[in-house]
């Protein structure tokens, strides 16, 4: 069978950047916050959770516009997972490096070098406003595992510190298993792994009453396997990418997706199909904001930024936490939303123009 794609061009997977960052920020806040808005069913499924937020939707509650983001906000994780699978694709199976000519060192020294000159500083930032205004502790196992991007692997409670910084150690295992079974073998039976990597969470998820707070899910959705068709379906599309536009096909697939959806998330079993799905609806979404300039211009921007949002939004959301005074009011609870989202939009402007100087020194006062 033959699988046509609709392309996707630089721009547009910065406009899919900015819609998840922007939904991951707003939802990592909310659900730390103690501002009232539902938990999100991300990495575990709890059934209550569900119910309230069907709930809400019912009986359209006034919390409903923030449990949209408290709940839902997540699906942003997959759709960068995607979007890491497509990129991957578009840079090393295009010339130059068509030819399997990186060097698996070169391949994650790249990597690492990419994600400390972004997360480090914002790290050490983060350690001393935590000591500061926050809980004052992080163990040392913590930041070494941190900074080796390992603590996915080890993954115990405490240890994750800013919970958001998980996604480095992640994707690192995603872009390790694209070098050695996809980039350098190019023949990977990725529907095999589909299939493996849903079968060990389906097998998870039968046995998982025997845990509270479901620890074995919460270890699998921590690494590449919980994501991994995620990843697949990025690797896939590039590789199939043939169409410019939408067409009359995809306006339907885009309406029985958003159905489908629905219907996944009510189910802890179908639950695991929904990210496939949302990416699919966010692909659409994307292609038609080209259609509206502010809007398209504002998510570009939070597209473009996305990196330094991911990486300052913890700072700024225990800062936030520390200073909220809790309220029952519900206009004040939006405005905290958005006073939030500005604050994390300013430090990341700033960060990004003094990481920038910081790393690239004599670029910097060249192009100035």
């Amino acid at each position: 069978m033959t699988w046509n794609f609709v392309n996707l061009s630089k721009s547009e997977c910065t406009i899919m950047k900015g819609y998840a960052i922007f939904s991951i920020i707003i939802h990592n806040f909310l659900h730390l916050s103690g501002t009232g808005f539902v938990k999100e069913n991300e990495s575990t499924f709890f059934q209550d959770r569900l119910d309230i937020f069907n709930t809400h939707v019912i009986t359209l509650n006034p919390l409903l516009f923030g449990d949209i983001f408290s709940y839902l906000g997540f699906y942003g994780v997959p759709i960068f997972a995607f979007l890491s699978g497509y990129g991957l694709v578009r840079k090393y199976e295009s010339t130059p490096h068509k030819n399997n000519n990186v060097t698996f060192t070169n391949f994650l020294w790249h990597i690492l070098c990419k994600f400390w000159k972004l997360m480090l500083p914002a790290y050490l930032l983060f350690l001393l406003l935590n000591f500061v205004i926050g809980n004052g502790y992080v163990s040392l196992l913590s930041i070494v595992t941190q900074i080796t991007f390992t603590n996915n692997l080890i993954f115990r409670a405490g240890l994750l510190n800013p919970g958001s910084y998980w996604y480095f150690g992640f994707s690192i295992q995603l872009y390790i298993f694209y070098y050695c079974l996809v980039y350098k073998k190019q023949r990977t039976n990725m529907l095999l792994w589909l299939l493996i990597s849903t079968i060990i969470q389906i097998i998870v998820l039968f046995y998982i009453d025997k845990y509270p707070n479901q620890e074995p899910l919460l270890y699998i959705r921590h690494n590449f396997i919980g994501w991994l068709s995620c990843f697949l379906l990025g690797i896939w599309w590039a590789k199939n990418s043939v169409k410019s536009e939408l067409g009359k096909k995809d306006t339907l697939f885009f309406l029985i997706s958003i159905v489908m959806f629905v219907i996944s998330i009510q189910n802890k079993y179908l639950w695991l199909c929904s990210p496939i799905l949302i990416i699919y609806i966010f692909v659409f979404i994307c292609k038609k904001s080209e259609r509206f300039n502010t809007l398209k211009n504002i998510i570009l921007w939070f597209g473009k930024y996305s990196a330094y949002l991911f990486v300052m939004h913890p700072i700024v959301r225990l800062f936030c936490i520390y200073i909220i005074r809790r309220t029952d009011s519900l206009p004040l609870k939006y405005m905290e939303v958005i006073v939030y989202v500005i604050a994390c939009c300013a430090a990341a402007y700033i960060y990004s123009k003094v990481t920038e100087y910081i790393f690239n020194r004599q670029k910097y006062i060249e192009k100035k």
